[in-house]
């Protein structure tokens, strides 16, 4: 699969988006249990968006050097 660069960089905006909006919601709830847990699932699951754009970003290094 060929993925255009630019459309890409659209992606990976949209995923930094992601992460700054669950951040505000973790900040702005962070005292309920409920909002705190499911906060980090979310980011667990924005943290692997982000590793499989570095992956197509740069396939033949690894994520996190």
């Amino acid at each position: 699969m060929t993925v255009d660069e630019n459309e890409l960089r659209g992606i990976h905006d949209r995923i930094r988006e992601l992460r700054r909006a669950a951040e505000e919601v973790r900040a702005a709830g962070g005292r309920l249990p409920a909002v705190e847990r499911n906060t980090r699932r979310i980011l667990g699951g924005i943290d692997m968006l982000e590793r499989n754009i570095c992956d197509l970003f740069d396939p033949e290094g690894s994520w996190g050097d």
